[in-house]
């Protein structure tokens, strides 16, 4: 099934983040991909230090299920994910994970993680259940969940943010 991409309805902000990069503001916003139910949301992470026309260091996708808020997707880009200055210390990615977790914005992660994903959730924190089998049918395909990060990224950076953030 082709994901088609759109700008998110944004819900507004939900706190800042300060990280070893510098400060990001995190905002609540519809899921950038269409053909996702309404009770999938998004996270989006913009970046007082990245560019003004690119703000997005990162996105998590999160499905709401009564009390759980679990991840769906993390997408960070590759800049912001591979950070040689830090000299041991948390990536942004992580520094922002464990933030949603501590507040309370994300409970869960999926059974359903990539490699990289299954590391981003072991440095969070939060409720980590066993990875379902490789061989599992429901299994998501890696390249396609790439590609679909990859149109969501893009939807996130074509939308005007300004009514939503102000840059100190």
């Amino acid at each position: 099934m082709m994901a088609f991409t759109r700008q998110p309805k944004v819900h507004g902000p939900i706190g800042d983040v300060t990280t070893t990069r510098g400060v990001v503001s995190i905002l609540l916003t519809d899921n950038p991909t269409l053909n996702q139910p309404p009770f999938f949301y998004t996270y989006v992470a913009l970046a007082e230090w990245l560019p003004v026309d690119h703000p997005v260091a990162m996105f998590v996708t999160f499905i709401v299920m009564k009390e759980r808020r679990e991840v769906n997707l993390v997408y960070a880009r590759g800049a912001v994910r591979f950070d040689d200055a830090l000299d041991g210390q948390d990536s942004v990615p992580v520094q922002i994970g464990k933030w949603l977790f501590s507040e309370g914005h994300l409970t869960h992660h999926s059974l359903d993680r990539t490699p990289e994903g299954d590391r981003w959730a072991k440095a969070v924190g939060g409720f980590l259940p066993p990875l379902a089998p490789t061989d599992d049918p429901h299994r998501g395909n890696p390249e396609a969940t790439a590609r679909s990060a990859e149109r969501a990224y893009a939807a996130l950076c074509a939308t005007d943010w300004t009514e939503h953030w102000a840059i100190e």
